[in-house]
């Protein structure tokens, strides 16, 4: 079986036997989570192995993702920041910021889902109060960091 592998950078699908993405040239991170698999239902994500996995995490492993999360953000959060001209931010203002830090956030008018992430992408549902938007982005946020850190 071919296995597909997403770019850590622009998102596109590639597959796992490639070394570089076929966009735009950034190596391809090929760990085993971070290949494209189809589920058939919850149960099918926490196997026995990938419960196994979770209980080995060491405080050393923990310390390290949560590193690397903050590095992550760090660069870019200034910038956004100060793109945001030091004014009085709302909450969501804040998010937003924060969120884009780390990926895009695209807008969607359609369907019935109030987000989705897609690699680098995080999509909200623009009809959504200022609350539930809030909500969608820390939630989609969360998506991000898991599978980046990985």
């Amino acid at each position: 079986m071919i296995g597909r592998v997403f770019c850590s950078k622009c998102g596109i699908e590639n597959y796992d036997s490639n070394d570089k993405c076929e966009r735009c040239g950034e190596f391809l991170v090929k760990n085993e989570y971070l290949i494209k698999k189809y589920y058939e239902n919850f149960e099918d994500v926490f196997t026995d192995d990938n419960c196994k996995a979770l209980d080995d995490l060491t405080v050393e492993g923990h310390n390290t993702i949560i590193k690397n999360i903050a590095d992550m953000g760090h660069d870019h959060l200034e910038k956004y920041y100060e793109n945001s001209n030091r004014r009085n931010l709302t909450i969501l203002e804040k998010i937003k910021v924060l969120t884009q830090a780390y990926c895009e956030i695209n807008y969607k008018s359609s369907g019935a889902e109030l987000g989705s992430y897609s690699f680098n992408s995080i999509n909200v549902d623009d009809r959504l109060d200022d609350s539930n938007q809030i909500a969608t982005l820390i939630h989609e946020l969360s998506h991000h960091l898991f599978f980046r850190n990985l």
